[in-house]
């Protein structure tokens, strides 16, 4: 990538709401201190959208970014920004232990949410925990069926966008119903299944966006691996990109993510970048 193009990209690329509208430069990001959410069972909007504002990406021009550069390595004196993304939570075992890391590093993340979870008091605390420290809600639909989602492998619109609806509909529920969710990941990836275009109107009609990512750990690929193994899978698909959008996930059963996090978040600031969420 040319420091002109990226240049162009990080002039459009902060929000200074959620709703994703206007610019600030991407050098300046100053991740502010997480603050306590004992003394307010729920963020107002507008204390979320003032906590968030430095830190917040709007999502198709990181998308448009990672999808036409994977491969790109970056320069010197370019800012490097990282996403650290989380699928299928939230859990009662992992996903507070993440949120804990985060808090001690002092990162925020983008959770994408399955709202199958969300089938217990414990689960919506956490999911409300997420909201108050300033992390990102995204959307990862309903139900998580790709037999539902994508029969014989072909994106069926109608049906993932009645499942997101459902879901965003499940989150009001726990965080208000002025809550938007603005950023989605579908189950798989969006590249990963056929006629994905017949999405991009209905997505464009909901006020949401796609994302997928360059980077991963490997917590979802074949076999439960270890922390070593995810820390070598990070390590070989990490190629210090430009924009690193990592995939990882808090669900149950993913405890060795929770052990590596620190390794990834060390590496990514070592390497200088700052870290963002996706909205």
């Amino acid at each position: 990538m040319n420091k002109a193009y990226l240049s162009t990209l990080v002039s459009f690329c902060m929000l200074t709401s959620i709703c994703m509208t206007e610019a600030n430069d991407i050098t300046n990001i100053s991740t502010p201190q997480i603050q306590s959410s004992a003394k307010n069972n729920h963020l107002k909007k507008e204390e979320r959208e003032i906590m968030i504002k430095s830190y917040a990406y709007d999502t198709k021009i990181i998308e448009d970014n990672i999808r036409s550069v994977r491969s790109n390595t970056s320069q010197d004196n370019i800012q490097k920004v990282a996403f650290l993304t989380f699928d299928d939570g939230p859990s009662t075992t992992n996903t507070p232990k993440i949120l804990d890391v985060l808090k001690a590093y002092n990162v925020k993340a983008t959770f994408f949410i399955l709202g199958e979870q969300l089938n217990n008091d414990s689960c919506k605390a956490v999911l409300k925990r997420m909201y108050n420290e300033g992390h990102a809600i995204g959307n990862h639909t309903f139900c998580h069926d790709y037999k539902y989602l994508y029969p014989n492998r072909y994106a069926n619109a109608n049906h993932i966008i009645k499942d997101l609806k459902k879901n965003e509909s499940v989150m009001k529920e726990v965080l208000g119903q002025d809550f938007h969710c603005s950023v989605v990941r579908l189950p798989g990836g969006f590249a990963s299944w056929k006629n994905t275009k017949a999405l991009k109107e209905p997505f464009k009609e909901c006020h949401v966006n796609y994302v997928d990512w360059n980077v991963l750990n490997g917590d979802a690929e074949g076999y439960r691996k270890n922390k070593e193994q995810l820390i070598a899978r990070f390590n070989q698909t990490f190629k210090e990109q430009d924009i690193v959008v990592v995939l990882m996930h808090d669900t149950y059963g993913k405890e060795s993510t929770v052990e590596a996090l620190p390794y990834i978040i060390e590496k990514l600031q070592s390497k200088g970048y700052n870290f963002g969420i996706l909205n």
